[in-house]
């Protein structure tokens, strides 16, 4: 994921594991099924960062590390 600020490219770390070598799986996985619902870069970082009721309202961002729980929640909610 990447947001352009005044011609500028920004890539959120979340994205990355902590020695920042390779995207974190569930990532990629969420950036396909939204791309593939046709929503934009900047749509789905808000995603990542807004509370999710499908998530017990955490936020995306805060259990990217459990994929039995986001995954399900990014599939019903990136496919509306």
């Amino acid at each position: 994921l990447a947001v352009a600020d005044n011609g500028t490219f920004l890539y959120p770390g979340f994205q990355f594991d902590q020695t920042r070598t390779r995207m974190v799986p569930a990532v990629k996985d969420i950036i396909r099924l939204g791309r593939l619902g046709g929503w934009r870069d900047e749509e789905l970082l808000q995603w990542f960062c807004r509370p999710n009721p499908l998530l017990s309202g955490k936020r995306p961002v805060d259990v990217l590390q459990d994929e039995e729980l986001i995954l399900p929640a990014a599939e019903k909610d990136l496919s509306r």
